[in-house]
């Protein structure tokens, strides 16, 4: 029995560090290619409708994109991306280094509601460490963290 309560425990502990709760709209980017190209990768649930608005830090300029040019506007700073069922939006930025872009979403299935968009990162070593600590105490059997 004691055994059982181990291995839920330790399962319990991989979902929720495997699978992070999804926030409405997320942001990923790559490493910037040999030309300075970074792109940036805009997350979504599926069946999602609203709109997204990205504002870009000086010294970036906005390279393209695969989104329908109908549903984007580029207004100076700002891209803004309409979006009707669409899972994910990719763009590219030239520039130096990872830019510090802020953006807002707008979920209209929820009456509309504005959020942040949130930048994804890879868990750091620390995180991972927890997690390593944390399995070998439930599998030796030690209670104090």
């Amino acid at each position: 029995m004691f055994g059982t309560r181990r291995l839920i425990l330790v399962i319990f502990a991989v979902v929720l560090c495997a699978f992070p709760a999804a926030a409405l709209a997320e942001r990923t980017f790559t490493e910037a290619d040999a030309d300075g190209v970074i792109k940036v990768r805009l997350s979504f649930p599926e069946g999602t409708i609203g709109g997204v608005t990205e504002e870009i830090p000086e010294g970036y300029e906005f390279a393209g994109t695969g989104h329908p040019a109908e549903q984007t506007l580029v207004e100076g700073n700002k891209l803004h991306f309409a979006v009707i069922g669409e899972e994910e939006i990719v763009y590219s930025l030239k520039g130096a280094g990872k830019p510090e872009i802020t953006g807002t979403w707008i979920d209209l299935a929820s009456e509309g509601d504005e959020s942040a968009v949130e930048t994804r990162a890879a868990p750091g070593f620390g995180f991972l460490a927890g997690i390593i600590a944390l399995v070998f105490a439930v599998f030796t059997g030690r209670r104090e963290l």
